[in-house]
């Protein structure tokens, strides 16, 4: 009878709890670490031929977008070097004088499909230089009449001619050339990429296209 009870009460035995075990989960990879993995020198059954092509692309194109900007900059302050010295030395053969409007003011119109554009006034204008009276048809400000003073601008020959550029056009200048270089670059190594891709696109799918009718083939599901 005792030997039943002991085994009864045995049988109601609670279970003890399960030791908890901490199991060490790795780290996901950064963003580094599976770049670098994925990068065409990798020894991987599962990278193909076309996968390392398409990866080299990608890499020139990157150098070759960062390699461009210091380019760019450089050939930027190059081009504002040379228009910085054009507006200097244009300047230095301009002289503005202050003439007198003798004749009233006649529309420019422009010679194009629409000659009903004004491009702006022209009039006759007299100043006098070194003791010398002069007069020159020119373009006048709009408004002006007989009698007003306008500003000119002689050329070293004493013609009048338009006002040298300012500092502005230099840098216009400067930062045109290095934006053109940028975008013709990046627009480019771009081009490339997207280029590459189709073209190794459309022969991967070949590929898989050949591959499923040679597997049809021997399984009798194409003649």
């Amino acid at each position: 009878m005792r030997d039943a009870r002991r085994r009864r009460r045995t049988r109601f035995r609670v279970a003890e709890a399960p030791s908890e075990e901490v199991i060490a989960v790795s780290e996901y990879p950064s963003l580094p670490v599976r770049l670098w993995r994925r990068g065409p020198w990798r020894s991987s059954a599962l990278m193909r031929t076309s996968d390392r092509i398409q990866g080299l692309v990608g890499i020139c194109a990157a150098v070759a977008v960062l390699f461009a900007v210091p380019v760019a900059c450089a050939a930027g302050t190059a081009g504002y070097s040379a228009a910085a010295a054009r507006v200097e030395a244009e300047s230095a053969t301009k002289v503005e004088l202050t003439a007198t409007v003798v004749s009233e003011p006649d529309r420019i119109l422009s010679a194009s499909r629409y000659p009903t554009a004004e491009l702006g006034f022209e009039a006759r204008v007299r100043w006098i230089r070194n003791g010398h009276d002069r007069t020159a048809v020119t373009g006048v400000p709009a408004g002006s009449r007989i009698g007003a003073e306008v500003p000119i601008w002689l050329s070293a020959d004493g013609e009048p001619t338009t006002a040298p550029p300012g500092s502005d056009t230099a840098i216009s200048s400067g930062v045109g050339i290095g934006l053109m270089l940028l975008s013709a670059v990046w627009g480019a190594a771009l081009t490339l990429v997207w280029v590459t891709g189709r073209l190794l696109d459309a022969h991967r799918a070949g590929s898989w296209a050949r591959e499923w009718n040679q597997i049809c083939r021997q399984n009798g599901y194409l003649p």
